[in-house]
């Protein structure tokens, strides 16, 4: 019986997390070809859809972290480090509780997108440079689109 409660404590809280962050969509990954030569034509195009989903990344990132902020309003007028520290807190203040479940769970989406995206980056850096590939304009692909939560960035 315990371990059903347990569940579906379990189960409602990633529902409710999942209805709080619905507005947030986490973009599809960006395929960059593992062929050795690209055309110049396709080499443009790699770089027009990574500049796209660094953008997309950004997005997302800004849109997970904001939801963060509503859960834990006390967080959100903190600056980029302070609110990394106050998160963490609130995570490791919450431990098993299922009432905590929502916010680590968007910690885990942002902190997922910014790896990934930082994936991507290392990806089409060694690309370009394989193919003499121009960086894009915009969002540059060399630098993560946002910084994790909860954990200390290593430089």
């Amino acid at each position: 019986m315990k371990l059903a409660l347990a569940l579906s404590a379990l189960l409602l809280g990633g529902g409710f997390c999942t209805a709080a962050a619905a507005g947030c969509d986490n973009p599809p990954l960006v395929m960059i070809p593992a062929s050795e030569k690209m055309s110049k034509k396709e080499a443009e195009k790699v770089t027009e859809d990574v500049k796209k989903y660094m953008t997309a990344v950004q997005s997302y990132v800004s849109c997970v972290q904001a939801e963060m902020k509503k859960q834990v309003p006390e967080c959100s007028q903190e600056t980029e480090q302070e609110f990394s520290g106050c998160i963490e807190k609130k995570v490791q203040a919450a431990g098993d509780s299922t009432s905590g479940i929502p916010l680590k769970v968007l910690l885990a989406r942002n902190n997922a997108a910014v790896a990934e995206a930082s994936a991507v980056t290392k990806w089409f850096q060694a690309k370009a440079s394989a193919e003499q590939v121009g960086p894009p304009a915009g969002p540059t692909p060399g630098e993560a689109p946002a910084k994790q939560v909860g954990k200390r960035q290593h430089h």
